[in-house]
């Protein structure tokens, strides 16, 4: 092996060990912020969300969970807490995009974008998953006047 080589996979070690020594103290920051605080501030929103989703759609279990469950990017969003709908059958391009614009259009903007819409019929694989990883939100009892 070639001194230049070692020199080069040394550089990547001590940048490797330095970059998770960064990542472990920027978690522990962020624990301590979190053990200070007394709630998640998106839980309101989430809420609202939930109630929006329920005006468009049969929603029949609702979760919140820490990452999307698919794969598939979530509009814009796809990191953190994300809203994970499940109906009996899920909805149609049409149905998804009256969801998508009524949440944008009455809903909170900083999360809008963060939901996933699933059939527990066909999905049941995802509703394991939210049941396993998310908190499970009771729905809402809606009064239309």
């Amino acid at each position: 092996m070639s001194r230049d080589h070692e020199k080069f996979l040394c550089q990547i070690q001590a940048l490797g060990k330095q970059m998770r020594a960064l990542e472990i103290s920027n978690l522990a920051v962020q624990l301590e912020q979190l053990r200070a605080s007394l709630t998640n501030e998106n839980a309101g929103p989430f809420v609202l969300m939930l109630a929006i989703a329920q005006q468009v759609l049969p929603i029949k279990e609702a979760y919140v969970v820490p990452d999307p469950l698919s794969d598939e990017k979530c509009w814009e969003g796809s990191g953190g807490w994300h809203l994970v709908l499940f109906s009996e059958n899920a909805p149609d391009e049409i149905g998804l995009l009256n969801l998508r614009n009524r949440l944008f259009d009455d809903g909170p903007r900083s999360i809008a974008s963060r939901f996933e819409v699933f059939s527990y019929i066909k999905h049941a694989g995802y509703l394991g998953q939210a049941m396993a990883v998310g908190i499970q939100i009771p729905l809402l009892e809606l009064h239309h006047d």
